[in-house]
């Protein structure tokens, strides 16, 4: 339409005429020009606001990753250390109980470190699903387990028997081709 227009302009023999189709054609690019920059405006501000929500998300999977044991999708131990530190300094009753797997040297020795990484997955699961939602199950480090139940002494002592048993079982798993059973044993603290 432009092009058209300056070309009508261009046949035109009439000046003032000519100025009147000239300053009504730049009326028109100034509202394009401004219909574009408010659209590109538009556009950079909701950029803006996937950026800033994207870094926001980047933040949060970083620090999930950070308190987060890779292998078995539990706290870790740097994220246990935060949980204590704040329970003690709310003075918050709690307990804590450590489990232990009994023997696991001779586990990865005897079926390889996958079978042994594979048993420890499946523990951390069980061990997770035992505790209340605000109580914390971390890895502690190798096959051990630190539990933070929000509890006091007595309630803890008859949960830890019961994780126990629920710990203690056989674990099947493949390995080459065939399903393997472990017997496993939890020790625990509290």
């Amino acid at each position: 339409p432009i092009c058209d227009s300056l070309g009508q302009m261009a046949k035109a023999n009439d000046m003032a005429q000519l100025r009147l189709r000239l300053a009504v054609e730049a009326a028109r690019l100034r509202e394009d020009v401004a219909r574009m920059l408010a659209e590109n405006e538009k556009s950079l501000a909701a950029m803006e606001g996937e950026l800033a929500a994207f870094r926001e998300r980047l933040a949060a999977a970083a620090e999930a990753a950070a308190s987060t044991d890779a292998l078995t999708g539990l706290s870790n131990r740097r994220e246990l250390e935060q949980q204590l530190e704040s329970r003690i300094q709310t003075m918050r009753p709690f307990c804590a109980l450590l489990f232990d797997v009994d023997e696991f040297k001779s586990i990865n020795d005897r079926f390889g470190h996958q079978s042994g990484d594979e048993i420890l997955r499946r523990f951390a699961a069980i061990l997770n699903e035992q505790v209340r939602p605000g109580d914390v199950v971390a890895r502690w480090g190798g096959d051990e387990f630190f539990v933070i139940l929000d509890c006091h002494l007595k309630d803890a002592l008859r949960r830890c028997q019961q994780i126990s048993e629920k710990l203690t079982r056989r674990y099947e798993f493949p390995v080459s081709g065939k399903r393997l059973s472990v017997p496993v044993r939890a020790r625990s603290t509290a």
